[in-house]
């Protein structure tokens, strides 16, 4: 199993002699590698399915060593991050032109960290994984070294190094108080501590790792960041990244604590309110804007306080629809995002106000987008919908019904804006606009994406037979 981690950090590190010698094939040999890496993984997941797979690193032994753990509950995460992963590569192949070798490197290390973040059980590497997927997302952030990204990239660097240091600190109390950094470990040792000494530590975690989700008001550096970055880093970020992070904390949270610990503090409370008021600010803050960078940053942050939420009900069906909804997410985001990349390739422009029209001469990839924006929304016969609908019937079920009716609400104002944007889309052009023929690669991956966000509203089993495998988390 410790290839899924091992296996793309040589293939980065190997990039470098293999600039120097065949440069003109370094796609090819990227997306190749990572077709093996492909096969790779479902030969480890296959066995996942049957029975958890544990590992440790050197054979080491119990809290000393550093363990490794893929069951059923992990497959779902570990499928998503190498079919997104691999769809991006695929689609940057053509659409980066510039530091191209970089940018694979760094989507690599990015794709190990974030295995590692799903696949440790311990906090020490939980820590050394989440530092690295950090890492990784700056230097993807700047690598087009554009000067009007660097203060958003700033931002962006402070709050996850603020956030990173809440996240040590909640480690070094924990081994402290426990003297253990194993999650297995530390859910025993936990429970004779004090009720204040618990809540510190899942209040420390909530932070640290809310500073990389973007939750209102840690959620700045993601609007700033986007609207400079490459395209691609925002279609990661959005589909892979924060959903990593948010799984990696969820695990954590419910793995040491469990569940009875978050219901009767007011943790639950807190955190069903905080998506609340995420969802809410940010969908009114999407709705103001005219960059589609910036408008789709916001709606990025409105659906983490939709998962958050869900998570935080702390029930099965409450994780269920979440992974659900996080599946949904990463491939309606991830869509939205390359097909805008698309467009500006077309008008060289990331403003709304020059995407006028562009359904006359884009008229596949608009449609492509449209059905995109309406699954986000929360339409049938969409994915998100279903997963949508499974979150508000759960909230409803667990008696917060003002959570219930807000999101309905937040749905009305993603209705709104995302209306409008279509609307400009198909709305007749001033001049003709000539039919332009694009890379079929751009063209197929946003296909295949939003495909999918198509066949998970009409058959939803086919995604929920494995996420229902999540419920695990519950249990530790």
């Amino acid at each position: 199993m410790i290839w899924l981690i091992i296996y793309p950090l040589l293939t980065a590190f190997s990039l470098g002699i293999i600039k120097k010698y065949i440069k003109q094939s370094i796609d090819l040999i990227v997306i190749s590698n990572f077709s093996i890496y492909l096969i790779i993984i479902l030969n480890i997941i296959i066995k996942a399915l049957k029975s958890p797979i544990n590992y440790q690193l050197g054979n080491w032994k119990g809290s000393l060593g550093i363990g490794l753990k893929l069951g059923p509950d992990g497959v779902f995460m570990v499928c998503l991050i190498a079919i997104i992963s691999y769809l991006i590569l695929i689609y940057c192949s053509v659409y980066i032109t510039k530091e191209k070798v970089k940018y694979y490197a760094l989507i690599l290390i990015l794709v190990a960290a974030m295995m590692g973040l799903v696949l440790t059980v311990d906090l020490f590497n939980l820590y050394v994984f989440f530092e690295m997927t950090s890492i990784a997302s700056y230097a993807l952030a700047a690598v087009n070294k554009e000067v009007d990204n660097f203060e958003g990239v700033l931002k962006y660097l402070v709050i996850g190094s603020f956030g990173g240091l809440f996240i040590l600190l909640a480690i070094i109390i924990s081994y402290q108080l426990t003297g253990t950094l194993n999650l297995a470990d530390l859910a025993s040792q936990v429970k004779r501590l004090s009720y204040f000494q618990r809540y510190s530590i899942v209040s420390l975690l909530l932070i640290g790792f809310g500073s990389k989700i973007a939750l209102v008001p840690l959620h700045p550096w993601m609007p700033d960041v986007y609207t400079f970055s490459n395209i691609t880093f925002n279609a990661l970020s959005s589909a892979l990244i924060i959903k990593a992070v948010l799984y990696s904390l969820i695990k954590v949270i419910y793995t040491v604590f469990k569940a009875e610990f978050f219901i009767n503090s007011n943790l639950q409370l807190i955190l069903i309110y905080w998506g609340v008021i995420t969802f809410l600010i940010a969908h009114i803050l999407a709705y103001q804007q005219e960059n589609i960078k910036r408008l789709l940053a916001y709606s990025s942050i409105a659906h983490m306080g939709y998962l958050i939420i869900a998570f935080s009900l702390a029930t099965e069906a409450g994780i269920i629809a979440a992974n659900f909804h996080l599946l949904n997410h990463a491939l309606m985001k991830s869509s939205l995002f390359l097909i805008s990349g698309i467009f500006a390739l077309e008008v060289n422009s990331y403003q709304l106000e020059d995407w006028v029209g562009l359904g006359y001469k884009l008229p596949y990839k608009t449609l492509l987008f449209t059905m995109a924006a309406l699954a986000i929304i929360g339409l049938p016969p969409f994915n998100g919908f279903i997963s949508k609908w499974l979150i508000v019937k759960e909230i409803i079920q667990q008696g917060y019904y003002n959570a219930a009716f807000l999101l309905l609400m937040g749905t009305i104002l993603s209705l709104i804006y995302y209306l409008n944007l279509i609307k400009l889309l198909y709305q007749k052009p001033q001049e003709d606009y000539k039919i332009t023929n694009q890379n079929y690669r751009l063209t197929g991956v946003v296909t295949v994406t939003t495909a999918l966000c198509f066949l998970l509203g009409l058959f939803p089993s086919i995604a929920l037979n494995l996420i229902n495998q999540t419920a695990i988390l519950l249990g530790g």
